[in-house]
């Protein structure tokens, strides 16, 4: 009972600012209050995990801004909303107890009726979802010390959720219903053994509510046609240009500089320590292709070479060399190559990167495959400085988290 009533004081909180009468500038509209009701399965990660297999059921309460179309990349993303959720998953047979999880999020249409008011499905929405934030588990194995409970070791964990959602207006005063499938990863980035993670197929059906009445429509339920959304406007070189789809073929190029410190729990029994600090730093070369008014496109392109040096597995490496007789790792740091793909949100950007060795340890207990993701949420300043959070993994299992700050150079006509 006692996890029910601070699961429903949770929900209260996103639907609590929905009544208030809140200030949004230009770039956006007044928020709107949404619930849903989910069920879902807990997903083994492997067969003989098995036993966690199970239904989940929960409720999600959360509040959204919709862009309001003033700025370009407003509507070549088909107006995103940007929010915050807390929600709530009863789990009867959970190995770690019920979850409870905040999270920021963002619902990227890929169809927008608002963009196309004459079709005929000018009353779906069809997007695709993410979100990053945080999430709490009423029985982990810090608690109760469980053997079969491999997957989370700590109260706290991130909760990350991606999925495709489709929306139908219901009547005429702009209320929705909701349908989304999704799926949910919690893990606490080796923080704290045990750390498998544990990952959630979740539906949803939820009711999103009108907007208040007499709200002034966004800029770009103002226009009449697409045509007067994607109007020709003065280019950069003073000749007509389409400001919203057509982009140059010739890129804006960057170089990036960034350090980012984490911190990481050891992956072998004879660790002298219960973390160890990790540092790398990063050097990449980006293009970032501008549309023909001026403004910067939703991509960057690019890739790099990073200097990692974990303090765990040179420890390891040390501990391999002594006891099993593999030979030693004498360089300071792992040398690495990436490839980058960023897409924009005006001043923020999503980071995502694969990369592979260019020298590691050759003992595969301590660096046991040849590649590497990197997954990041940023955000820039107008001056060139840029930080953020991200996690580094194998095979999508997360192995540490980073705490990013660089600067980008703009390489001014190096292309042009």
């Amino acid at each position: 009972m006692i996890r029910l009533r601070i699961g429903f004081l949770i929900l209260l909180m996103p639907l609590s600012v929905a009544g208030q009468d809140v200030v949004c500038g230009s770039m956006w509209q007044p928020p709107i209050g949404a619930v849903a009701l989910t069920a879902g399965y807990t997903m083994p990660n492997k067969p003989e995990w098995s036993y966690i297999a199970g239904a989940t059921y929960g409720v999600d309460a959360s509040l959204l801004w919709k862009v309001s179309g003033a700025l370009p990349w407003h509507r070549a993303w088909r107006m995103p909303s940007f929010g915050v959720r807390a929600n709530y998953a009863y789990i009867p047979d959970g190995i770690a107890g019920d979850r409870f999880g905040m999270a920021a999020f963002m619902v990227n249409p890929l169809w927008n009726p608002e963009l196309h008011p004459a079709s005929l499905l000018r009353r779906t929405v069809l997007s695709w979802e993410l979100d990053f934030g945080l999430s709490g588990y009423s029985n982990p194995y810090c608690r109760t010390p469980d053997m079969r409970n491999e997957f989370i070791g700590s109260y706290l964990n991130c909760l990350i959720h991606f999925g495709l959602r489709y929306d139908v207006s219901v009547g005429m005063g702009g209320s929705r219903l909701t349908f989304a499938a999704k799926l949910v990863h919690s893990s606490n980035g080796y923080l704290q053994k045990p750390n498998q993670g544990l990952n959630f197929l979740q539906g949803e059906v939820g009711w999103m509510l009108a907007p208040k009445a007499g709200e002034p429509k966004n800029a770009v339920e103002q226009k009449n046609t697409i045509d007067d959304i994607v109007s020709p406007i003065v280019g950069i070189d003073g000749s007509p240009r389409d400001g919203i789809s057509r982009f140059s073929l010739l890129p804006h190029s960057y170089l990036s500089f960034s350090y980012a410190p984490g911190l990481v729990q050891p992956r072998f029994s004879g660790a002298s320590r219960r973390y160890f600090y990790c540092h790398t730093a990063e050097a990449a070369y980006l293009w970032r292709p501008d549309t023909r008014d001026g403004y910067l496109g939703r991509f960057a392109y690019g890739g790099g070479i990073d200097l990692s040096y974990n303090f765990s597995m040179a420890e390891q490496s040390r501990w391999y060399h002594d006891n099993y007789g593999y030979d030693l790792y004498t360089l300071p740091f792992n040398i690495c190559y990436f490839g980058t793909f960023e897409p924009y949100w005006g001043p923020m950007s999503v980071r995502i990167s694969l990369g592979g060795y260019l020298l590691k340890d050759s003992n595969p207990h301590v660096v046991s495959l040849p590649f590497y993701e990197r997954v990041g949420l940023m955000y820039h300043s107008a001056c060139g400085l840029f930080g953020g959070i991200s996690m580094r993994a194998y095979a999508a299992h997360v192995d540490f988290i980073e705490w990013n700050i660089g600067y980008q150079f703009r390489l001014r006509g190096a292309l042009y």
